[in-house]
């Protein structure tokens, strides 16, 4: 996992991005949660229920109004390079990084990714080599990005998808990766770009099929449910207990 989900995956991430351009990237990143959910459907005999699959197709119809600006037949038009199926290779490495993963639920989330990470800084020191580092480049901004790429997506990401992993399943939790162009939009407009109306659309339509998806209302109100039935069940036994106290006195 550290090979494949780490090492790996990064190296040829970061080599796609060198060239291809950050929409073909996050049009082909978009492919994750389908992939997800059929390797989970092959591997891990995880159902594909009808709400699942409509939340599905609904996020990603949404992903591509915000990156195509409303323009859907654009995808068609758009120009594919070899850095795109460099990254279409990642995103696969990414979708059995989650299904192996789904295996070792039974470790502490910040345990399995402490040594997933170990093994993977561990397998990168042969990689300094062939690219070294040339320190007269590095500057102050250059070491913020580096801490913060080590911190929170090296670290912090991956303790929460792992998180998820275990508690809603590979299929559900990989639709929430639909939810980075969003995030990227929102970020754009507090550094002064305009928000789109396509990128509102957009994003309402990801939530939406995220819910829908995850089943998280059906889930609520089950919650809710329960929590009425446990009242009933406790003003029950008070009322048999006066009813006893009533009886002895």
């Amino acid at each position: 996992m550290s090979l494949t989900g780490i090492v790996i995956y990064t190296l040829l991430t970061y080599t796609a991005l060198q060239h291809t351009s950050s929409t073909n990237g996050s049009l082909i990143n978009s492919l994750t949660p389908a992939l997800v959910s059929t390797l989970s459907f092959l591997f891990l005999k995880e159902k594909i229920g009808l709400r699942q699959g409509a939340g599905l197709a609904l996020s990603l119809i949404g992903v591509l109004i915000v990156l195509t600006k409303g323009q859907l037949l654009a995808v068609f038009g758009t120009r594919y390079n070899a850095g795109d199926a460099i990254l279409l290779a990642a995103v696969f490495l990414w979708a059995v990084y989650s299904i192996v993963s789904k295996r070792a639920q039974h470790l502490p989330p910040i345990t399995f990714v402490a040594f997933t990470a170990f093994l993977g800084v561990f397998l990168m020191i042969p990689l300094l080599f062939m690219q070294p580092l040339h320190p007269e480049r590095v500057t102050p901004f250059g070491i913020t990005g580096i801490l913060y790429l080590g911190l929170f997506p090296s670290i912090g990401s991956f303790l929460f998808w792992n998180r998820g992993i275990k508690e809603l399943g590979a299929g559900k939790a990989s639709i929430t990766m639909n939810l980075m162009p969003i995030f990227t939009a929102g970020l754009s407009v507090l550094f002064g770009q305009p928000l789109l109306i396509s990128q509102g659309i957009g994003g309402a339509i990801v939530i939406a099929g995220m819910l829908l998806s995850a089943n998280l209302m059906s889930r609520k109100q089950a919650a809710s449910k329960a929590e009425d039935e446990r009242q009933h069940r406790g003003d029950i036994a008070l009322k048999l207990a006066l009813q006893n106290e009533k009886k002895h006195s």
